[in-house]
């Protein structure tokens, strides 16, 4: 009965180490989830900003067409403009794509990072598993040897009862006799 205890006991354990193992999994499937999303956000914001770039480079090229056919002496100045107006615009795309690349890295660090957490706990949780699993059952075969040993000393001294009282039997019916 013992025995089924621990067995009992043991299946709990199992149970709460397979729950603590899938809500891990489902932590990782959720962090998982969370960077794709913040990384096609990024992906969103880049290409949104470069089409912004893109239409105000068109429109530059335009002005800077007008500008020439208008009059040759602004056209040195104009052109100066819109070549600082993209490099600004350059140096900005670049900056974003930075600090969306640093986000996308931190994340992606972030879950790594929760990932070796939730491994070493659910490994810690199965060793945990093991020595207690080796504990019961050391216990369990010590309470059998003991339950033996009374056994048997419980037969030998039957065993000597039954004797002194094959002797006294003996005694008396040499008595009578």
């Amino acid at each position: 009965q013992k025995r089924a205890a621990a067995e009992e006991q043991l299946r709990r354990l199992e149970a709460e180490t397979q729950l603590l193992y899938d809500q891990c999994e489902a932590d990782i499937h959720r962090i998982n989830v969370e960077r794709d999303a913040a990384t096609h956000a990024a992906r969103q914001r880049c290409s949104t900003a470069a089409q912004q770039g893109e239409a105000a480079a068109r429109k530059a090229e335009q002005h800077e067409q007008d500008v020439h056919r208008k009059a040759q002496s602004a056209k040195a100045e104009e052109e100066q403009r819109a070549a600082e107006r993209v490099k600004n615009m350059t140096e900005c795309l670049e900056g974003e794509q930075r600090y969306f690349t640093q986000a996308v890295d931190e994340a992606q660090i972030q879950v790594a990072a929760d990932i070796e957490r939730l491994l070493r706990e659910a490994t810690g949780a199965r060793v945990s598993l093991s020595k207690n699993r080796t504990s019961l059952d050391e216990r369990l075969d010590l309470d059998t040897k003991q339950r033996r040993e009374a056994t048997a000393e419980a037969i030998d001294c039957s065993h000597e009862a039954l004797e002194a009282g094959r002797l006294r039997l003996r005694e008396a019916h040499a008595t009578i006799g």
